[in-house]
């Protein structure tokens, strides 16, 4: 709530605002918004956000979370792809890939497909038995008992 006081008084300068400095707070009112439980206004507004800046990856990636954190299968079939997206655009074995890997197998779960989300796990286990270190990998496995 704080943070969105603070976003609404910025935007009422916004006009004296660089064109960095309106879309940071736009980025910064997004999160707000999810943050404060408006996931559909965070949703609609990262959904504009993601049309206007495609290469963003930080917006791109406040996207994808804002949908995966929903429960209605449109949303979460958004989610899955808006994570594939975000997966493509992430340098390999960087902690935003594995994030991204992870948030992919969950998008999964979390629409009833636990046989996707656990081969994802398995094969990613296989190729690389750290999965991203101790928390990550944590994660990992701890997602991977759900599916079972």
């Amino acid at each position: 709530a704080l943070q969105l006081e603070v976003v609404t008084r910025l935007r009422r300068d916004a006009a004296q605002l660089s064109a960095a400095d309106r879309k940071s707070l736009e980025v910064a009112e997004a999160q707000a918004l999810a943050s404060s439980g408006r996931r559909n206004a965070a949703t609609d507004l990262f959904a504009r956000l993601v049309s206007e800046y495609p290469d963003d990856g930080e917006i791109a990636e406040g996207y994808a979370q804002v949908l995966l954190s929903a429960d209605d299968r449109e949303s979460l079939e958004l989610a899955l792809a808006a994570w594939r997206n975000v997966l493509r655009r992430t340098r390999p074995n960087t902690p935003a890939w594995y994030e991204a890997k992870y948030s992919t197998a969950l998008a999964h779960f979390k629409l009833g497909d636990r046989e996707a989300a656990a081969k994802m796990i398995e094969l990613l286990s296989t190729v690389d038995p750290g999965m991203g270190g101790a928390q990550m990998k944590g994660k990992f496995q701890a997602l991977l008992a759900r599916c079972r």
